[in-house]
């Protein structure tokens, strides 16, 4: 598969008549900061404006809960960097292997995953928004609930948080 460079991406979506991005780091990288900073800038350079940033998901296990949090607080940096005025994020993170699901308990997981995230985007001027997520199975073919897959569980997070910005 050919990569096309960033900047020639940059290129396409403006010459496509797209103004404002939704945009998701590589939050993995050992240099992230300093790569954010390079894409800021290059997308800046091609007349573009990070509109939301996106966040990483680890519903599948794909990476442990303290890494997870690694990276969400890269997330909100590069919020902050981009001067984005919202932050998307998945309301779905749950540890299946160590908890049994309920959805109050996945209520209860992502509010606390996310409150600190929530309260330090108040006074930066940035807006939280839970995305609605699609049902599915987990890699094993686990039939497992995905919260904030329907209206009821998305406003039981929103309403969780009574917060201006969410």
């Amino acid at each position: 598969m050919k990569k096309i460079p960033f900047e020639k991406v940059l290129e396409m979506v403006a010459k496509a008549g797209f103004t404002d991005l939704d945009y998701q780091p590589d939050y993995k990288r050992d240099d992230w900061e300093s790569n954010a900073y390079k894409e800021i800038d290059a997308i800046a350079k091609a007349g573009l404006c990070i509109h939301q940033t996106h966040s990483p998901y680890n519903r599948y296990g794909t990476d442990t809960p303290e890494n997870y949090k690694i990276y969400l607080e890269r997330l909100f940096r590069e919020t902050e960097m981009a001067g984005a005025k919202y932050m998307v994020v998945h309301g779905d993170e749950f540890e299946f292997d160590v908890m049994e699901y309920t959805p109050e308990k996945a209520l209860q997981y992502n509010y606390e995953l996310f409150a600190p995230y929530v309260e330090r985007a108040a006074k930066s001027g940035i807006k939280v928004a839970f995305e609605t997520v699609f049902e599915d199975s987990l890699s094993d073919g686990q039939n497992a609930p995905r919260f904030c897959s329907d209206i009821d569980d998305l406003m039981a997070m929103i309403d969780k948080f009574k917060a201006d910005n969410v």
